[in-house]
C-alpha cells in the first residue's frame, strides 16, 4: 500500500511534485522485505516501509523473501557436531543471523577441516579448529566437519607355527592383511579382531601381545 499526508494512494494515481509517498509492505507469515526498487534502482533496505519524494513518474516495487533458512550439518569421520548443545544436524537461522558449530572428536582423532557448501572454510574457523561460525545467513547452507585419525600405530601379527593354522585380522571390520615380518599403520582407537583357524588336529595354545602372554586365553577369536 501507499499513502501521502493527504491519504491513501493507489497504483497509477497522480500526485503533486515533491510529494512524499510512504510505501508499506505487509509480508505474509514466514516472509520479510528483502529489498526495494525505485525506477529500477535497487535499494538495500529490509524495512517494511520506504519513503520516496516524487519528482517524476515513479515506479516502486518490493521483493519479499523467506525470513529464515535451513542449515544442515554433516559429520565425516569419528566425531560429532552441535549448535548450542543441539546435535540434531538440522537447524534454522533467521535472515542475517549467525550459527556457531562446535565439533567434538572421538579419542585418537582430530578435527581436520570445515566445509561449507562444498568449499573448505577459512573465515569463521577458531584458532583451535574446534568451532566454526557461519555468519550473515541469507540462504540455505550445508556445513560439514571432517575428522581425521590423529595417531597411527604400527601393527604386526603372525603364527608361531605356520603349519598349525592361519590367523586373520580385521581393523574396524575391514580385513587387515600384513605379510609375515612386516607391519602396517592402524589408526588409534581402531578395533582389532584376531581370528585363528587351527589346522586339523591343532588348537590354539595361547596368545601374546607385545611379547606378553595372555593368561587363560585359548579361544580362537581375540
Amino acid at each position: 500500500s501507499a499513502r501521502t499526508s493527504a491519504g491513501a494512494v493507489s497504483s497509477g494515481d497522480l500526485v503533486d511534485g515533491n510529494t512524499v509517498v510512504t510505501f508499506v509492505a505487509t509480508p505474509d507469515s514466514g516472509y520479510m522485505v528483502g529489498k526495494w526498487f525505485v525506477n529500477g534502482e535497487e535499494i538495500d533496505s529490509q524495512s517494511n516501509t520506504y519513503q520516496v519524494t516524487v519528482c517524476e513518474a515513479t515506479e516502486v516495487s518490493v521483493v519479499l523473501i523467506p525470513d529464515s533458512y535451513a542449515v544442515t550439518a554433516e559429520v565425516t569421520g569419528k566425531g560429532k557436531v552441535s549448535v548450542a548443545g543441539d546435535y540434531s544436524l538440522n537447524y534454522t537461522a533467521k535472515y542475517g543471523t549467525s550459527l556457531t558449530f562446535t565439533a567434538e572428536a572421538e579419542d585418537y582423532h582430530e578435527i581436520y577441516q570445515w566445509i561449507v557448501d562444498g568449499k573448505v572454510a577459512t573465515d569463521g574457523v577458531s584458532s583451535d579448529n574446534k568451532t566454526f561460525t557461519l555468519s550473515d545467513i541469507k540462504e540455505e547452507h550445508k556445513v560439514e566437519v571432517v575428522f581425521a585419525v590423529a595417531a597411527l600405530y604400527d601393527v604386526s601379527y603372525g603364527v608361531e607355527n605356520p603349519e598349525g593354522g592361519t590367523l586373520d585380522v580385521t581393523a574396524d571390520g575391514s580385513n587387515l592383511v600384513i605379510a609375515d615380518g612386516y607391519s602396517a599403520p592402524v589408526g588409534g582407537g581402531s578395533k582389532l579382531v584376531f581370528t585363528a583357524t587351527p589346522a586339523d588336529g591343532m588348537m590354539v595354545c595361547g596368545w601374546t601381545i607385545n611379547g606378553v602372554a595372555l593368561t587363560d586365553s585359548m579361544t580362537e577369536v581375540l
